[in-house]
């Protein structure tokens, strides 16, 4: 699980993030920084439920809805000039390539559920 393509991206993107998330300006460090790691972990820990059998869909579910409010408070960041141009474009990049993974994830456990379901 933790050799998976889709785990070793989501770890890559938070090695890179958090340390960048800390050196936000001091009025920010508190809410934005906290809230901007919360949603980084969050989606590593859904996307670890996931992998270990914990009511797989509804995990992977989670982890994307982690996702949308990572992605959302990323944008709140370039807005406020707490990342760069560059940063926000290599943090979405990463994120496309994420969610692309995860949505397959996604597709593939809902065909399996489906010929399961079938009689």
């Amino acid at each position: 699980m933790q050799e998976s393509p889709l785990f070793v991206k989501v770890y890559d993107l938070l090695v890179w993030l958090i340390p960048l998330t800390l050196k936000f300006p001091r009025e920010h460090r508190f809410a934005t920084t906290q809230q901007v790691q919360f949603a980084a972990f969050e989606v590593q820990a859904r996307l670890m439920d996931a992998g270990h059998g914990v009511d797989t869909m509804m995990s992977l579910r989670r982890a994307d809805a982690c996702m949308a409010r990572l992605r959302s408070l990323l944008r709140l960041c370039l807005d406020w000039r707490l990342l760069t141009p560059r940063q926000f474009e290599h943090a979405s990049g990463r994120l496309v390539e994420i969610g692309r993974l995860l949505g397959a994830w996604i597709r593939n456990l809902a065909k399996q559920h489906a010929v399961v379901a079938s009689p």
